[in-house]
């Protein structure tokens, strides 16, 4: 049975987009990616190309199997998994965001009893004693780019050791992430993208259009997220800094670590996409 969240769509208004000239007139407030919910469901709620793995490699694991999760989010991925009868331990930095999977689980009458949610990163939920409460994991998660917020080697290393310390017997663990690709990437700036239409639950237009800048030194991309509303005069830059880990990089923490199994599995459907960079998926044992 097929679980989705979003309630049917509204008719969407009849008003023309605006071009990039338009809209690079307009005026915009500053605030963190994360800390506005609304906007990233607006751009991400739908995304669906990670389901085929996460449910693939979970496939073994029975119904009320222990599943932690880093980078949690607003549920996405988590609440699939809590639907389908595990018990979930979510770890997530942005309370707002936190704030709206635990809005979603209550709308869609979803077992809380097996949902655990910490609003920590990484590091802070490794330290607490809340890190022991709910291992071993038949699985740990790091979904939809969530290794890009660890900026650090010995901050990931730390996840990665950890990971596999309370890892249950055959038990595994899975990730995803974006590849630095340095044809691209080397002139380090995007200049502002073409618009994107997106529709809210009620109908409204939304444009969103952004802007990426990379050092390659440090391997961290810097992207500026806009969002206006189709008939508005201010719109929303919200703000992002992720590292780009070289799939190189990651193989050799995992080991580092003790996952001597590692298994990278390129996503054909996201290669040249964006920055015309390459999406790997990643299960290490």
């Amino acid at each position: 049975m097929a679980l989705k969240f979003a309630p049917p769509k509204a008719s969407f208004d009849a008003m023309p987009v605006r071009t990039l000239q338009e809209l690079l007139k307009l005026q915009y407030e500053s605030a963190d990616f994360y800390e506005l919910p609304f906007f990233y469901e607006l751009d991400y709620e739908n995304y669906t190309r990670d389901f085929v793995f996460y449910d693939t490699m979970l496939a073994p694991f029975p119904s009320g199997s222990s599943l932690l999760e880093f980078g949690a989010g607003s549920g996405r991925l988590l609440l699939r998994n809590l639907f389908r009868g595990y018990q979930c331990s979510g770890v997530e930095p942005s309370l707002p965001m936190l704030n709206t999977l635990r809005s979603k689980a209550n709308t869609h009458s979803l077992n809380t009893a097996n949902l655990s949610l910490y609003c920590q990163d990484a590091e802070g939920f490794i330290e607490s004693p809340a890190a022991q409460r709910h291992a071993p994991f038949e699985a740990v998660i790091l979904g939809f780019n969530t290794v890009q917020h660890i900026h650090l080697e010995e901050a990931l290393l730390k996840v990665f050791r950890y990971s596999k310390q309370n890892m249950a017997r055959g038990g595994t663990l899975l990730m995803d992430f974006t590849a630095p690709c340095y044809q691209d990437m080397s002139l380090g700036i995007r200049e502002w993208g073409r618009p994107f239409e997106h529709h809210d639950q009620e109908g409204r237009t939304w444009v969103t259009y952004d802007h990426a800048s990379y050092d390659e030194t440090s391997d961290v991309l810097t992207t500026r997220f806009r969002f206006v509303a189709n008939d508005a005069v201010k719109g929303k830059e919200l703000r992002i800094t992720q590292r780009m880990w070289r799939p190189q990089e990651i193989d050799f923490l995992l080991r580092c670590a003790g996952l001597k199994n590692v298994h990278f599995f390129e996503h054909d459907a996201e290669t040249k996409a964006g920055w015309g960079c390459s999406h790997f998926f990643v299960q290490a044992f």
